[in-house]
């Protein structure tokens, strides 16, 4: 039976062979990509996601520091994440990386949840959503929240809160023409989406992990 290795082996091999069409080169990965979700239901996709991103290995038993609920929650993220795109490294500069963005800040709100609310026992106020920030939605006032703490913790708001920002923009990509009322949907720069979450999530996780150290 092919493990996660043999099958990021063989996506990687095939995507270097120049012998193959570029459609074929498709092909596979997408296959290896829908086997990888399948092969164990035992498989702790929260560690296998984690330890993708970050290239190294979690000092972090998060499974007992995240509630089961949380913890589980947390992997079913990651399961599509890896799904979608079974390595950070590979991480596509087409639509498909509005999808694997959205599931991907699902997975750390759990964790940013879990340190406002129980290990620093804070409370993300709805009173302090007024004026300019009146318009932010739930998922962006725990950024802010987060963003309200003692540096470095502050830089994991501050990016989490860029993040999101992106994966809006992709959600809600449609202009609209002052004059006529046209409404046009816009193209986006997928490599500069890549790029910025290829520098951002890593280094976000990262520090989600030292903090809990």
């Amino acid at each position: 039976m092919m493990n996660l290795g043999n099958l990021n082996y063989l996506k990687e091999i095939v995507d270097s062979d120049d012998n193959l069409s570029a459609k074929m080169k498709s092909i596979v990965s997408d296959l290896a990509d829908e086997k990888i979700i399948h092969i164990s239901d035992s498989a702790d996709f929260f560690v296998i996601f984690y330890e993708d991103v970050i290239q190294k290995e979690l000092s972090i038993a998060f499974n007992e520091v995240l509630s089961e609920q949380d913890y589980n929650g947390a992997s079913e993220h990651a399961r599509v994440c890896l799904t979608l795109c079974s390595q950070f490294k590979n991480l596509p500069e087409n639509i498909k990386v509005g999808a694997w963005l959205s599931d991907a800040l699902k997975f750390i709100d759990y964790l940013i949840l879990h340190y406002i609310q129980e290990i620093r026992k804070d409370a993300i106020n709805p009173d302090d959503y007024a004026g300019e920030k009146s318009k932010y939605g739930e998922e962006r006032r725990r950024y802010d929240k987060m963003k309200s703490y003692e540096k470095p913790i502050s830089n994991a708001g501050s990016w989490m809160d860029d993040l999101y920002l992106i994966r809006n923009r992709i959600q809600h990509n449609t202009t609209v023409d002052k004059k006529s009322g046209k409404h046009t949907l816009k193209l986006l720069n997928y490599s500069q989406i890549r790029k910025s979450i290829s520098e951002k999530y890593p280094t976000t996780l990262n520090l989600i992990e030292y903090i809990y150290k």
